[in-house]
């Protein structure tokens, strides 16, 4: 049990079972107490960014606010939203049809198929130059460890190396 719980709630009797009086003045007694562990809702943020502009009384010059350089579009997903859908696609081996059902029933998010293809090419095009460098790590590693996996091919027993 944690010493320090996030919340505490306190379930005290406010009158007797047996008679119906008011227990408010009585002196109470801590009887037990149990834990319950909980995800607390996880609801998505909408974050809106405005610019503005300022002209300099001194010198006439217009200045525009500047927004974040990762924003092209009116509307678009923040990192968070395609680490998840990658974890899931790369990891988690889900179609795009469970990651649309499962971003939908945890987070109230409406994602189509095509939105989540489109975050997943994003962020594999970003990875590629990873990719690439440890693909010429081990063209020049003079030893390089490797693994086979057994699986079933057409009702037969065949092998993945990697």
């Amino acid at each position: 049990m944690k010493s320090d719980p996030d919340q505490i709630i306190e379930h005290r009797p406010d009158f007797c079972k047996g008679c119906g009086n008011s227990l408010n003045d009585f002196t109470e007694i801590l009887v037990d107490c149990k834990q319950e562990i909980v995800i607390p809702p996880i609801e998505v943020h909408c974050l809106e960014h405005r610019t503005y502009r300022k002209n300099c009384c001194h010198c006439g010059f217009e200045n525009v606010g500047e927004m974040p350089s990762n924003l092209t579009a009116p509307i678009q997903y923040g990192e968070s939203i395609s680490a998840i859908l990658a974890y899931l696609y790369a990891y988690q081996y889900l179609p795009y049809k469970p990651m649309k059902t499962l971003m939908y029933d945890l987070f109230k998010l409406s994602l189509s198929e095509g939105t989540i293809n489109n975050l997943l090419t994003k962020m594999a095009r970003q990875a590629l130059p990873v990719y690439k460098q440890i693909q010429t790590r081990l063209i020049q590693s003079p030893i390089v460890g490797g693994d086979e996996t057994g699986t079933k091919i057409n009702g037969h027993k065949g092998w993945f190396h990697v």
